[in-house]
């Protein structure tokens, strides 16, 4: 009952009953390990790493303990203790490919890089597939921009483990950022396949077929993502995007609707119902929602702009300097921003500022010409 509440969210509930298995079993490590990971899932860190480290007191080869208590100290940053629990542990079984992957991943959050590869290579030699140990290696080399080292470590996790999850992930990624979308589509494709139910691939998959303008394709992916993930804010964002970019701009603000209502602290959300408000012509809610926005993110340069193009539109024109101002004072100085000025600078009757701000705009223009 204890565990079930701990996964279920509801920690302090699941604690209790924890507590009273160690009373009836003090001397099990099995009940300390499940009391110390209940109190870290209420809150208690400290505490719930007594417990854990008492798991291992009662029995030192405890592997489940072992990890638990590494994984703890890298979480409290506590990387002197981390270590020495992670060589305890590998000491006791040197042998073993997972022990070898933990101690690296210890060097790399003590950014002691060289260490770190000795120990995932080691854990190679032992199982050429080891996830961690390639994940580790392939994340060293990212640090470097070595990308296609980094790609060739995820491709030997997945000729041992052919649909892991999150080494496609990671692989679709750095083929997107050496610009090869075909290999990121295959990649993400067969993300999906090996994954059937897992959201992420199918999310990044709907990404590309909605900025390659695959419609069908996407709409068919968004269809098999509501019913599986209805309220996951993730779908809702690429259902309301593309009911944007597809012009159903009612359907979209419906959908950002229910978006800021999962996520009402999220500024870009509410920038995307902005958005929707502006394109369906409800001024008021628009300019309500874009204020909201700045209020969340006081650097969010396009809601400003957003904000002081549509004062200006409706001559609040002091309004819209002061959004000017700010986006000027920030360097923000695009051809929007000097057109805005312009703007300004004529309904003010200003010729001097107005064709200071005209030729700054030529000039610009002139360069992209050029």
């Amino acid at each position: 009952v204890g565990r079930s509440l701990v996964l279920q969210g509801r920690a302090s509930e699941g604690v209790d009953y924890l507590q009273r298995v160690v009373e009836i079993r003090p001397q099990s490590p099995g009940a300390r390990l499940d009391l110390g990971v209940g109190l870290t899932s209420k809150g208690d860190a400290a505490a719930g790493l007594v417990q854990i480290e008492e798991a291992l007191a009662l029995d030192p080869d405890y592997r489940e303990a072992a990890i638990r208590a590494v994984q703890m100290h890298l979480q409290n940053a506590a990387f002197d203790e981390a270590l020495e629990a992670a060589l305890s542990y590998r000491d006791r079984y040197p042998n073993e490919a997972g022990t070898n992957a933990l101690l690296g991943l210890v060097y790399m959050r003590r950014q002691e890089t060289d260490e770190a590869a000795a120990s995932f290579e080691r854990a190679l030699t032992l199982d050429p597939g080891n996830v961690s140990a390639n994940g580790g290696l392939a994340a060293i080399a990212l640090e470097s921009n070595r990308l296609d080292e980094a790609k060739q470590h995820y491709r030997d996790t997945l000729k041992v483990h052919p649909g892991h999850l999150n080494t496609l992930l990671n692989l679709a990624a750095v083929e997107n950022a050496q610009g090869n979308a075909a290999a990121m589509r295959v990649t993400l494709e067969q993300a999906v396949i090996h994954n059937p139910g897992a959201a992420a691939p199918k999310i990044f998959l709907g990404r590309y077929y909605l900025k390659k303008g695959e419609v069908k394709k996407l709409w068919a992916l968004i269809a098999d993502l509501q019913q599986s993930h209805p309220d996951s804010p993730d779908v809702l964002n690429l259902l309301g995007e593309t009911r944007f970019v597809t012009g159903d701009y009612r359907a979209a603000k419906d959908t950002f609707s229910r978006l800021v209502v999962l996520q009402p602290g999220i500024a870009e959300s509410h920038f995307k119902l902005a958005q929707a408000y502006g394109r369906l012509g409800e001024d008021r809610n628009y300019i309500s929602e874009l204020r909201y926005v700045i209020q969340l993110n006081p650097n969010h340069a396009n809601a400003r702009l957003l904000l002081a193009k549509s004062l200006a539109a409706m001559g609040r024109t002091q309004q819209a300097e002061v959004q000017l101002t700010w986006l000027k004072d920030n360097g923000e100085m695009g051809p929007q921003v000097l057109e805005l000025e312009a703007q300004l600078a004529e309904a003010s009757a200003d010729a001097e500022r107005l064709e200071r701000t005209l030729s700054a705009l030529y000039r610009g223009q002139e360069t992209n010409l050029n």
